[in-house]
């Protein structure tokens, strides 16, 4: 999660600010890999840098990591704003 989190800076984040999220959950990295139709799986990981958060990440295969990272923050990004749009 700490790769999207745009509250963090560049040496964690993976992927620039404008894709990037605030705060994004487990649930969302597995509701965007479902809506991605990757295969993937969850597993339990912490970013040493910041260990203090709450961890959770999702393992894509046949995917490349960069790629896969890109997708799943637009489809975030996607996702959140057509919530608030219906409230």
């Amino acid at each position: 999660m700490a790769y999207l989190d745009r509250t963090l800076s560049r040496q964690i984040r993976r992927v620039p600010a404008s894709f990037a999220v605030d705060h994004p959950t487990t649930q969302d990295l597995e509701s965007a890999c479902k809506q991605l139709n990757y295969s993937y799986k969850v597993i339990e990981a912490r970013h040493s840098a910041v260990w203090w958060k709450d961890g959770g990440a999702v393992e894509v295969m046949n995917v490349k990591k960069k790629d896969a990272l890109v997708a799943i923050s637009k489809q975030i990004l996607k996702t959140r704003l057509k919530h608030s749009e219906a409230t």
